[in-house]
């Protein structure tokens, strides 16, 4: 959680905050976002048939943007391009992205034996993790508020929740080669 108390009923404060992209008073409660699931890389090469499977790493959830207060009492003035005066927010963790999968077999069938040598792929990319939740923010301000510069804006209070991860990438693929029937199957869901 984030809180900031500035001043009181009977004390009054001045704040400025100058230069480009620069608040007078800012304040915020961010949750972390996911990591990113890992690589993954599966393989086989048989004589006789084979099964290959694969899935990349799913990517971590985000985290919890918690509540923010705000009370101040007090002018506020900020200069330059995009300042604020008050900046007050909840921003929840964006989910991490999925792993990638490459998955990949080889067959020889029929260089051994002469029976029906199939062959079948599998690869999964990993799940993109959940974006999550932000929480209130709760913003009491007496006092003028003055900025000056392109885009800049007095006040500004939000609550965004995290949005969630893309998904994984996938590669399969499937090779037989040999004189008997058999069968080579790949497939691949990104």
């Amino acid at each position: 959680e984030a809180h900031l108390m500035l001043g009181s009923v009977t004390d009054h404060y001045r704040v400025e905050g100058i230069g480009d992209e620069r608040s007078a008073i800012f304040v915020q409660s961010l949750g972390g976002g996911g990591g990113s699931g890992g690589m993954n890389i599966s393989g086989g090469v048989s004589t006789n048939g084979n099964i290959v499977a694969g899935i990349g790493g799913f990517g971590a959830d985000g985290g919890l943007g918690r509540a923010v207060t705000v009370f101040a009492n007090a002018d506020l003035y900020a200069a330059g391009r995009r300042s604020r005066g008050l900046l007050a927010q909840s921003i929840g963790g964006g989910g991490g992205a999925g792993g990638i999968n490459i998955s990949g077999g080889i067959n020889t069938a029929g260089s051994v034996n002469s029976g029906n040598d199939s062959s079948l792929v599998f690869g999964l990319g990993g799940f993109g993790g959940d974006g999550n939740r932000s929480d209130t923010v709760d913003v009491t301000h007496f006092g003028d508020v003055f900025v000056e510069g392109e885009d800049s804006v007095g006040v500004l209070v939000q609550s965004v929740g995290g949005g969630g991860g893309s998904g994984g990438l996938n590669v399969s693929g499937n090779f037989a080669v040999g004189s008997s029937e058999g069968y080579a199957i790949a497939v691949g869901i990104g």
